[in-house]
C-alpha cells in the first residue's frame, strides 16, 4: 500500500512521461544544477539523505544519467520533458525523478522532484529544485 501511494505521489510530483525523447524534443539539460533540497513528509528513514550541492546531468538522446555518492543513476529524458533515472550502491537504491522546465531568460533550466532512497527497512525521501548554473 505504501509503495502504490509513493508511486502516486511520484505521478503526480513529475507527470507521466509518454516516451523517450528524441532530436529537438529532447531538452539541454546537460550541465551543472545548483540544489536546494527539503525533507519530504513521506521519509520514514531518520535524518536526511546525501542532498549534493550541485547534481552534474549529462544526457545522450533520450538516456539521462548522474551521479549521487558513489551511485551511477541512469535513466530515461521523455518528451514530456519529465526524467527518471535509478541506480544503486552500498548505501542503498536511488531514484531520482524530476521535470525540467522551460528556459529562463540566457537558456537555463530548473529541474523540479524527489529523490528517493531505499535503504535497509526504511525509505528515504527529499524534495528538491536545482537551477541549471
Amino acid at each position: 500500500m505504501r509503495l502504490a501511494a509513493l508511486l502516486l505521489v511520484g505521478l503526480l510530483e513529475t507527470g507521466c512521461g509518454t516516451q523517450p525523447c528524441s532530436g529537438t524534443a529532447c531538452p539541454e539539460l546537460e550541465g551543472g544544477y545548483v540544489a536546494t533540497w527539503e525533507r519530504s513528509a513521506l521519509s520514514t528513514c531518520p535524518g536526511n539523505g546525501p542532498r549534493p550541492a550541485v547534481l552534474n546531468f549529462s544526457r545522450t538522446g533520450s538516456l539521462g544519467q548522474l551521479s549521487i555518492d558513489d551511485a551511477q543513476l541512469k535513466g530515461s529524458v521523455y518528451d514530456t520533458w519529465d526524467f527518471s533515472l535509478h541506480g544503486s550502491s552500498a548505501s542503498g537504491t536511488y531514484a531520482l525523478r524530476g521535470r525540467a522546465s522551460q528556459p529562463k531568460a540566457g537558456g537555463k533550466y530548473r529541474l523540479t522532484g524527489t529523490l528517493t532512497i531505499q535503504k535497509d527497512s526504511c525509505e528515504l525521501v527529499e524534495r528538491y529544485t536545482a537551477d541549471q548554473t
